[in-house]
């Protein structure tokens, strides 16, 4: 057992909370190994500025301003709004995520002869996928984001990298010459069995039939265009609508927030194809709840494929992977990925080399057949027990037990 007794972790992140799963199972672990974990995270409307909401954890809030290297004034502000709330109290450690944190870690540190750790949940040097067209100007923004200039100046200063696959270990540490191939910590989700109630739960909730079949799309849809451009924004949401229009019986749920417009607009698609009664928005729901509502779903679906697709998301490992495997939904995915290696090796669902709506209806039906969709199941409780994050989140407590401290708290391991 891994203990990290009495050290002292700042965790820094520009995002809310909904918004940062990763850093706070990771903030939990270590809270959970013994050391004192504080979480600085932006604020949202109605959220106390500092909250306690574990043994060993502090949050605070400073502010609801992110920083953007696009408007140098606010960027100032939302970094000196941080920088103010960090007490004089040294730390041990100072752990960045995504490299538009990376100027305050590294200052911190430096301040506070602390070690830096920088988690990168993202390859930013190609991050967003490239829209079909767009001016010199228009990519030149899209790909110098402030998390790439800082990360491209500063991941060197680390003592140590995480990321979240194998595969963006390997981008990072070639792209920028590392010294160590960045440690690999996947966006796991805890360990969860789900109840005899979860498929009778999720028809209720959309009034459904006990009979309907129900895939399942689980995650946000961007608010901002500007962060949502063509790939990134939808994950094949147009092509499910149009695949659940082919297969009778069939229902498409998503979970998740979706911007009024975008949700009417998909409704509205679903009504000419004559299945607007057949999508369903639930919304954001609260974890572990949405979870057990997917598990009551009979496909998990993720269409984003390579094709068109940046670095980034070819590679990564999102949440929604780990929660439908949580959910044991066997899924649908686009061929190309990190994600898809995962479904052919675990045998836990259809990989589509072509996502198009005959494709994708063809592999629903494939996927809810009786024999096909016992293995797959059978699978999925292997693959739950073997990604979970309990196991996954050991390589983030050994690299830190490797990192090292200053003597006032010093890092032990014991058996």
């Amino acid at each position: 057992m891994i203990e990290l007794p009495e050290v002292r972790v700042r965790m820094i992140a520009f995002r809310q909370h909904e918004r940062v799963a990763r850093i706070w199972r990771e903030a939990e672990a270590l809270a959970q190994a013994g050391a004192r974990v504080e979480v600085f995270l932006l604020r949202r409307e109605g959220q106390p500025a500092v909250a306690h909401p574990a043994p060993g954890m502090r949050v605070v809030r400073p502010t609801s301003l992110r920083p953007d290297s696009r408007k140098p004034w606010k960027a100032l502000r939302g970094y000196a709004a941080f920088l103010g709330a960090v007490d004089r109290q040294p730390a041990d450690v100072y752990h960045c995520l995504d490299g538009a944190t990376l100027p305050l870690g590294v200052f911190l540190a430096r301040r506070d002869d602390a070690r830096l750790v920088y988690d990168a949940a993202d390859y930013f040097a190609d991050h967003l996928p490239a829209p079909p067209s767009e001016s010199l100007i228009e990519g030149v923004r899209r790909r110098y984001s402030a998390n790439y200039l800082w990360e491209m100046l500063l991941i060197k200063r680390a003592d140590l990298h995480v990321t979240v696959s194998e595969g963006l270990a390997r981008l990072l540490a070639a792209r920028y010459r590392l010294p160590r191939k960045p440690v690999v910590v996947p966006n796991s989700a805890a360990y969860l069995r789900p109840t005899d109630r979860s498929r009778a739960l999720l028809r209720e909730a959309v009034r459904g039939a006990p009979n309907d079949q129900i895939v399942v799309f689980l995650g946000s849809v961007h608010q901002q265009a500007s962060d949502a451009l063509e790939g990134d924004r939808r994950r094949g949401l147009e092509v499910l609508v149009d695949a659940v229009a082919l297969v009778p019986r069939t229902r498409l749920v998503i979970i998740g927030s979706a911007p009024d417009e975008y949700r009417s607009s998909l409704l509205e698609r679903a009504r000419q194809r004559g299945g607007a009664s057949r999508v369903s928005f639930l919304g954001s729901r609260p974890y572990p709840e949405y979870i057990e509502l997917a598990s009551g779903g009979d496909v998990g679906a993720y269409l984003t494929g390579a094709r068109r697709q940046s670095a980034s998301y070819a590679h990564t490992l999102p949440n929604r992977l780990f929660d439908l495997v949580m959910a044991r939904v066997p899924l649908i995915v686009g061929s190309g990925t990190a994600t898809a290696r995962i479904v052919r090796d675990y045998e836990i669902g259809v990989v589509l080399d072509r996502i198009d709506p005959p494709g994708v209806a063809a592999a629903i039906e494939a996927v809810t057949s009786e024999e096909p969709g016992k293995r797959f199941r059978e699978n999925l409780e292997r693959a739950a027990r073997e990604l979970c994050w309990e196991k996954q989140s050991v390589g983030l407590l050994d690299a830190y037990s490797e990192l090292g401290t200053r003597s006032r708290a010093s890092v032990s391991t014991s058996s």
